[in-house]
């Protein structure tokens, strides 16, 4: 809050109301934190969610991309499989300003957020979707969707957000160490995404990308035979 420029006393009172919120939120939750949980694995979808409601194909999915421009890269067949699970939903990303533009060579998603701040973000996603899939591991990527009232959040439980999260799971051992293509992908598995097929961290270059990147070559005579998919 103080580096996004806010004054102090703005800064103070949004931690007081988040951790009232938070404490009120733990405070439902019974003892979660308080003792290993014992909540069942995550079924495959269409079965009872967390809440133990049949859950519907979302209509409106939101995916909080990481916030690197080589973890964006790595996530993409994670993306890609979360278009495959819901392929009718309207699929947006919230991605930090410096890695959004990205996204334009993704043709998976239909739209894309600029993530603006914390208090930014939660007017931004509140009532317009139905399910968050948080693919950064801290805390205040799932206090956004939770603020704003999304209905289903996904993600791994990690930095002690699993009282915000409806279907969480833990990092499996198999993929520390690897690459976060794996990450990403073992944490829709385990929460009951299909995952498939080879990853694919492709992207499809917009022509005005191409026609800059001739530009910038200085010639405008210069012939490449670029791969435009890649």
């Amino acid at each position: 809050c103080l580096a996004e420029g806010h004054p102090a006393e703005t800064c103070d009172a949004l931690e007081a109301e988040v951790k009232a919120e938070v404490e009120d939120a733990v405070g439902r939750a019974g003892t979660v934190l308080a003792r290993p949980s014992r909540r069942p694995p995550a079924k495959p979808l269409g079965r009872p969610t967390s809440r133990g409601t049949p859950m519907t194909d979302p209509a409106r999915v939101l995916v909080r991309a990481p916030n690197w421009i080589g973890d964006v890269v790595l996530s993409l067949p994670a993306l890609r499989d979360v278009r495959r699970a819901f392929p009718t939903a309207r699929l947006e990303v919230l991605a930090r300003p410096w890695v959004a533009g990205l996204y334009r060579a993704v043709p998976d998603v239909d739209a894309i957020g600029e993530s603006r701040g914390h208090a930014a973000d939660v007017a931004l996603v509140r009532g317009r979707f139905d399910l968050a899939v948080l693919l950064p591991n801290s805390f205040g990527a799932a206090l956004v969707p939770w603020r704003a009232g999304v209905e289903e959040r996904w993600g791994y439980a990690t930095d002690g957000r699993g009282p915000l999260l409806t279907r969480r799971c833990p990092v499996p051992a198999r993929v520390r160490g690897r690459s976060q293509v794996y990450y990403y992908r073992a944490m829709l598995e385990g929460l009951g995404v299909a995952v498939e097929g080879e990853p694919d961290a492709s992207l499809a270059c917009p022509d005005e990308w191409a026609a800059r990147g001739l530009v910038l070559l200085g010639d405008d005579d210069f012939a490449l035979p670029l791969d435009r998919s890649r």
